[in-house]
C-alpha cells in the first residue's frame, strides 16, 4: 500500500468513485439513443411579441415513439425547449393559467386577444413543425395563420 494511502484512506475511495462516475455516468449522448435538440419558438400577433402563453409540442402522429414537452413564454415572446427528440410536431398555444382563488373555487377562464382559438387544440392547430438535426429554431406569427 502507498504511504499516502494509508495516511489518507478516504481518497483511495475517492478515487474508485469518481473513476466509476467517468466511466458509467459522464456520456453526453442519452440513453435511449434518440438524436435530440434545443428547440427555440418565437411566437408574434400582427409583429408583437405574444407575452404570457403556455406552448407544447405534440407529436404528429402521436404514436409514442415521441414524448410531448413545452414550456411557457419568456419576455419578448420566445420558449426554449430542451432536450426535444427529433421528429415532427404540432405547437398548441394556450394562454397562461390563471391563479387559484383563495376560497378555492376554479380560477376564471384566461383570455387572450393575441392567442386565437385555433391554436388552443392539437387538432385544430396549423401550427407545424419538424425538428430535424439542422433546424430546431421556429418563428409564428399568430395573426398571419
Amino acid at each position: 500500500m502507498l504511504p499516502c494511502a494509508r495516511q489518507f484512506p478516504d481518497t483511495r475511495i475517492a478515487t474508485w468513485l469518481l473513476l466509476a462516475a467517468v466511466v458509467c455516468g459522464c456520456s453526453s449522448a442519452p440513453s435511449d439513443g434518440v438524436h435530440r435538440r434545443n428547440v427555440t419558438l418565437k411566437l408574434t400577433y400582427g409583429g408583437e411579441p405574444v407575452q404570457a402563453a403556455r406552448v407544447d409540442l405534440e407529436p404528429s402522429p402521436a404514436d409514442g415513439k415521441l414524448m410531448p414537452m413545452g414550456g411557457d413564454l419568456e419576455s419578448g415572446g420566445s420558449l426554449t425547449i430542451r432536450g426535444v427528440a427529433v421528429g415532427p410536431y404540432v405547437v398548441v398555444v394556450t394562454p397562461p393559467a390563471a391563479s387559484p382563488l383563495p376560497d378555492g373555487s376554479p380560477p376564471p377562464v384566461v383570455e387572450a386577444a393575441d392567442i386565437p382559438k385555433k391554436f388552443r387544440q392539437g387538432p385544430t392547430s396549423p401550427l407545424k413543425i419538424d425538428v430535424t438535426a439542422d433546424k430546431s429554431d421556429f418563428e409564428f406569427d399568430l395573426k398571419d395563420l
